[in-house]
């Protein structure tokens, strides 16, 4: 189960209304890459907004999806 904090930690990786990463995955002077990263990140605030609860428990899986180990084959390389 996720810590009580943990919702905490995110709020401040999100910004005020968590637009950050949204705007520069749409902004085609960003490398496609880092467009990628930051259009998953708006995502994962999204669902973290939405069913905070179960935020922590849908990331791991989403971590574990084919199409997330496809798109971002590296992502957790540097975790222990």
């Amino acid at each position: 189960m996720a810590s009580a904090t943990r919702p905490n930690e995110c709020a401040k990786w999100r910004g005020s209304d968590g637009a950050a990463p949204r705007l520069i995955s749409r902004n085609h002077k960003v490398e496609a890459e880092n467009r990628a990263q930051k259009e998953e990140a708006a995502h994962w605030f999204a669902i973290w907004l939405e069913t905070p609860d179960a935020f922590f428990d849908w990331l791991e899986v989403r971590k574990q999806s084919p199409e997330f180990q496809k798109k971002f084959p590296h992502a957790f390389d540097d975790e222990a």
